[in-house]
């Protein structure tokens, strides 16, 4: 029969060995309204367009937020580009965007864990 001390030092053991073998990851994410106007948000299906590199809209627009995700992984969970565009389509929503420019991605390592950032522009069309 285990007692209340063995039972507490088991628990605290295999807590600690489940966390270390399913590794730990974090992501922050996070919308700065720019100019001080603020729009209602877009519904949760609609379509943001998304412009890589230098690339921007054919059509006339404005800048309305910075949108960013900050996303930590250790070796045993990645992080992909993809999964942070997605986010920042869900912030740009929140917004009130159309879609996003400016993006960028940045990282860094610290022994295991991977930091990486990826920011970009939210827009609103003037139509």
């Amino acid at each position: 029969m285990m007692n209340s001390t063995n039972f507490r030092i088991c628990f605290v053991v295999l807590s600690l060995a489940a966390g270390g073998f399913s590794g730990c990851a974090s992501t922050t994410s996070n919308f700065v309204p720019i100019g001080g106007e603020t729009f209602a948000a877009k519904s949760a299906d609609y379509p943001i367009d998304v412009f890589q590199n230098t690339a921007t809209p054919d059509r006339a627009y404005t800048e309305i937020a910075e949108v960013f995700t900050s996303m930590e992984a250790t070796h045993l969970i990645k992080r992909s580009m993809q999964e942070g565009l997605e986010t920042l389509k869900v912030l740009t929503r929140e917004a009130g965007g159309d879609g996003i420019i400016n993006i960028t991605e940045k990282g860094a390592r610290h022994l295991e864990t991977q930091q990486v950032i990826i920011s970009g522009t939210a827009i609103r069309y003037n139509e």
